[in-house]
């Protein structure tokens, strides 16, 4: 009873704050057009970030859609990926403690207290194990799930709204929030992506393709809580943007260390198809910010929180498709 009770308040707040935060942003971007090509994309991105939970899912979904939007706003939305603001380390490893059974002294070496990245739903921290190895621990944030799952139930009371106007219809927003709601729920189990993570390792070790995924330290993981071998290098984000702004230097550089966008492109490619045709399991969610390219140009796939896999109908539409082309 006092947890339903507690879900209810939690509910109603939420929703009100959600409501709050609309109201202030509508207006302000039906005119930022008058404050310059840069204010309308920051307040999208800050309303996103505001709201929380859910809403972040949306903002970078919408960050790898450059077909729907302009490079502006993709560019803005493209922080939240792994910048947003940070929980405090106190409260990261007290979770930690929680669902290891250990206290991070215990557990790690030694514990990065200021992240390497923040996203949606969890936030990651350097760490060393006792043997030497360098490793990452992610950790969902306190309270996350609650927080998703009452969104997920707002944003699905919308769609279905959305769906009875006219000018939408035919778009089927129910069926993009539904999507979006399973992979999000998902997420939110971290012993999943460790059994991904380590199937993808598996068999990324036995191709002759430059790719790779971490180990998975599986005495150290649990359902909110993922340790994981710790890859070092440039991400394609950064490669994207050298490339986009002309950072001949950079490129420069990191051609003297076997990373260039070329190769990495072609890599790209084969990896796709080699999990697809081969794997019939792949990376879901292959935005910039995952994909980072070590030293000898390897490309490496380091979140495996959403992952596809390929039945025998899809599979065979595919082979097909490829003998066609």
């Amino acid at each position: 009873m006092r947890a339903r009770l507690s879900h209810t308040i939690l509910a109603v707040v939420r929703l009100c704050r959600l409501v709050a935060l609309t109201i202030l942003v509508t207006p302000l971007l039906l005119v930022r057009d008058l404050f310059g090509p840069t204010f309308g994309p920051r307040v999208l991105r800050w309303y996103f970030e505001a709201c929380g939970g859910g809403y972040v899912k949306i903002g970078q979904m919408l960050a790898t859609r450059y077909d729907l939007l302009r490079v502006e706003y993709t560019d803005e939305l493209g922080k939240l990926l792994d910048s947003l603001r940070p929980v405090p380390t106190a409260k990261i490893t007290e979770e930690i403690r929680r669902a290891l059974g250990r206290s991070v002294e215990d557990a790690y070496a030694s514990f990065e207290s200021q992240p390497l990245a923040t996203a949606s739903l969890a936030q990651v921290h350097g760490a060393v194990l006792f043997d030497g190895d360098e490793v990452v621990v992610k950790v969902l944030k306190p309270r996350i799930g609650e927080q998703v799952r009452v969104d997920l139930r707002f944003l699905r009371l919308c769609a279905r709204a959305l769906d009875l106007l006219p000018v939408l219809r035919g778009l089927d927003v129910s069926s993009l929030i539904d999507e979006l709601s399973r992979t999000a729920l998902e997420e939110l189990d971290l012993s999943r992506e460790a059994m991904h993570t380590a199937y993808i390792h598996e068999q990324m070790a036995t191709d002759p393709i430059a790719h790779y995924a971490p180990r998975v330290y599986r005495e150290l993981s649990s359902r909110t809580v993922l340790t994981l071998e710790r890859i070092r290098g440039v991400t394609v984000r950064e490669m994207l943007s050298a490339t986009t702004n002309g950072n001949g230097g950079a490129l420069e550089a990191w051609a003297a260390r076997g990373i260039t966008p070329q190769r990495t492109a072609v890599i790209l490619l084969r990896s796709v198809l080699e999990q697809t045709m081969r794997y019939r399991s792949f990376n879901a969610d292959p935005h910039p910010s995952n994909l980072i390219v070590s030293d000898g140009g390897t490309l490496n796939w380091v979140d495996f929180g959403a992952v596809g896999w390929i039945d025998e109908r899809q599979w065979d539409q595919q082979m097909r498709l490829r003998d066609a082309i």
